[in-house]
């Protein structure tokens, strides 16, 4: 059995050699393994210039012009706080109560079939409320951010 093992291994360096060359694993076993075809790459002794040499803070610091003191923005003085309407707050409450009994639930607190529904009821009455408020008829889009100036 060896000479066979023998001869497959003799067989696929000779197929190796043939499709690759001269090359690592050709040779027979014990032989030296040729070197290379590309010498190896040798360490650089030049430095490398620095890649931001061009530039230094403390110079650009000290070349620095302030701007003038006297130009400032000042914010518009009628900007007025946001009110919410009434049928809003009420609709956000009505939906903090439907989440706290539905997370009570979820916590393990036994509610009755009506806790159940006043949950659902809660959370979809509450919906209703804060979608009513949504200004209707707003379909004018003129493709802009919505920036003004």
């Amino acid at each position: 059995m060896t000479d066979r093992n023998d001869d497959t291994d003799r067989r696929f360096r000779e197929l190796i050699r043939a499709e690759f060359g001269n090359v690592a694993g050709a040779n027979e076993p014990g032989d030296a393994d040729p070197s290379p075809p590309f010498p190896h790459p040798s360490r650089r002794n030049v430095p490398l210039p620095d890649p931001i040499d061009y530039f230094n803070l403390s110079d650009a610091i000290d070349r620095a012009v302030p701007d003038d003191e006297t130009e400032h923005w000042d914010p518009p003085v009628d900007a007025s706080p946001i009110h919410l309407p009434r049928r809003a707050m009420v609709g956000g409450v009505i939906v903090a109560v439907g989440l706290l009994l539905g997370i009570a639930a979820m916590a393990g607190v036994r509610l009755p079939l009506a806790g159940g529904i006043a949950t659902v009821a809660c959370i979809g009455a509450g919906m209703a409320l804060l979608l009513s408020t949504l200004p209707l008829g707003q379909g004018r889009d003129d493709g802009g951010d919505g920036a003004q100036l």
